[in-house]
């Protein structure tokens, strides 16, 4: 008998990540985007988010898919990570390195319905 591998079933990643500590002014929507001089320059639509395995390994990658502003001029973008496989432990990383990368149990996840809020 050979021995089987297991995949890991693979979950879908839903999450949002919330800048609070700027004000945007609403009614320009080209303003729905972090700025240079306030240190947030690589947060805006499109910028990649990572996930890595306890290991520290790349499994899965998106992207911020949107931005609204809230009610207080600040902004939430959505994302979407595909094809995340199941593992105790999972890191999400978005925007530059050094903002570093929030850590997620399985539990947590399982709990959450694969659902992650992230803010700055």
């Amino acid at each position: 008998m050979s021995p089987t591998n297991a995949v890991p079933p693979k979950h879908v990643l839903r999450g949002t990540l919330e800048m609070l500590a700027v004000r945007h002014n609403p009614n320009y929507p080209e303003n729905c985007r972090g700025y240079d001089e306030e240190g947030y320059s690589d947060i805006h639509v499109g910028q990649q988010v990572v996930v890595r395995d306890g290991g520290g390994q790349t499994v899965a990658s998106g992207k911020l898919t949107g931005c609204q502003f809230t009610a207080d001029g600040g902004m939430k973008f959505p994302f979407v990570v595909q094809d995340v496989p199941e593992a105790d432990f999972i890191a999400v990383e978005i925007g530059a390195e050094r903002r570093g990368q929030v850590t997620y149990s399985l539990r947590d996840l399982v709990t959450s319905g694969w659902h992650v809020n992230l803010s700055l």
